[in-house]
């Protein structure tokens, strides 16, 4: 009811925003005589802040024009290579030479299904671009697609995760973030039990339940003990009229940050609601069944996943290295459940093996740190010949460091 109450609310609003649209475009005519004094100004922020909220929701864009390869500043251009109705594989693409690029590593940025959009963590993936040919997996808002396209749930996000690695042939390293964390771990198990030759040269799971039984959370536990059912009753709501996607069960964007994450999420909220962050809503049944699958049944810990090809067995890893990183616990996710995915994938050898721990409170100096840390890892376990030594040279240079000191923090 509250999600409707929340729709007829910007609907009653549109006519009024579409009128300050209109007076801002007045007001910033370049022959208008009041469009550079600051009344003029002031009105132009006063509508621009009044209109944001006009029309339809609409997927948001990448706001990364720009990066610096080999000295030199380059644009980037947002370019759609895969879709899907649920999501779009988005490349970087950078204003260099094709045999430049080939000497950069690809790396596979997959966000997580709930709450932000994938362009909220363009600040992150901005960090890359100097040294990667860089892809995003951008999931679509749930309200935007049509109810016609079916349903999307977890099996349907590992099999996208799946189609995407082999879209790379295996040529790819893969960072898996939050939520999207244990979906790719088990589509990189799911790729190493066929052979393992399309599976990524590396996978970086940042933060995200692997194994719940670690370190439980009274939220956690509080969904085992009521149920699946008790969640979808607190939290689904249907996508209203006249959204694309009306009549489909949603898991509220709202929901995803507050009510879930609760109050052990508060300081990382205040990072996106400061920056604005774009929010989308999730599949209903991609959240639920992930929530069930990793929290309630430890599924992937207990390799008891099933997926339509087969079973998600983290023991059958072997050829793709692994990195954790855990930035810290919240309502749902305590400490260590990430790092966990080295006990579970058993095989693969400990020099193929990172982990990496938050260190100081400074959310900034954290995201550059993993950075770099992540890049030489990707360095060291590329599997294409001479790669490691050109992208550790680059690297070198832009931090001013030398190959030799490729662990120093």
């Amino acid at each position: 009811m509250f999600y409707r109450w929340h729709e007829f609310r910007r609907l009653a609003l549109q006519p009024a925003q579409l009128a300050a649209a209109s007076y801002r475009e007045m007001m910033r005519n370049p022959f208008n005589p009041f469009a550079h004094t600051f009344a003029g100004r002031s009105s132009i922020a006063a509508m621009d802040a009044m209109a944001s909220g006009a029309g339809a929701a609409q997927q948001p864009s990448f706001a990364l024009t720009s990066t610096v390869v080999d000295g030199r500043a380059v644009s980037v251009e947002a370019e759609t290579v895969w879709r899907r109705p649920f999501c779009d594989l988005v490349r970087l693409r950078r204003d260099i030479s094709p045999a430049r690029n080939e000497d950069d590593p690809r790396l596979l940025v997959i966000p997580p299904y709930l709450g932000l959009h994938a362009t909220a963590f363009a600040p992150f993936i901005r960090r890359f671009l100097p040294f990667c040919d860089v892809f995003v997996a951008v999931w679509r808002d749930a309200r935007l697609v049509p109810a016609a396209d079916g349903a999307f749930g977890l099996a349907d996000q590992i099999g996208a995760i799946v189609d995407m690695c082999e879209f790379f042939g295996g040529d790819v390293h893969a960072i898996g973030a939050d939520q999207a964390s244990a979906p790719l771990f088990a589509a990189v198990a799911m790729l190493e039990a066929q052979g393992g030759v399309r599976s990524p040269h590396s996978q970086i799971l940042i933060d995200g339940s692997i194994d719940a039984r670690v370190n439980p959370t009274p939220l956690s536990a509080a969904i085992r003990e009521h149920g699946i059912d008790w969640l979808r009753g607190r939290i689904v709501r249907r996508a209203p009229w006249p959204e694309t996607g009306h009549g489909r069960e949603l898991w509220p964007s709202e929901a995803s940050l507050e009510d879930t994450v609760g109050r052990a999420g508060e300081s990382f909220i205040a990072v996106h609601r400061e920056a604005d962050a774009p929010l989308l809503d999730a599949p209903a049944e991609c959240a639920l069944q992930s929530i069930d699958a990793f929290i309630v049944k430890h599924a992937l810990a207990s390799e008891e996943l099933f997926i339509v090809n087969g079973v998600a067995r983290p023991s059958a890893i072997v050829r793709c290295a692994l990195m954790t990183f855990e930035m810290g616990p919240d309502a749902l996710r305590g400490p260590g459940q990430c790092a966990a995915a080295h006990r579970l994938a058993i095989s693969v050898p400990p020099s193929r093996r990172e982990t990496l721990q938050r260190e100081t409170g400074d959310h900034e100096a954290e995201m550059a740190r993993a950075a770099r840390r992540i890049v030489r890892f990707m360095a060291r376990h590329d599997r294409r010949p001479g790669l490691r030594g050109r992208v550790l040279g680059v690297l070198a240079k832009y931090f001013r460091l030398t190959p030799r000191t490729k662990q120093t923090v």
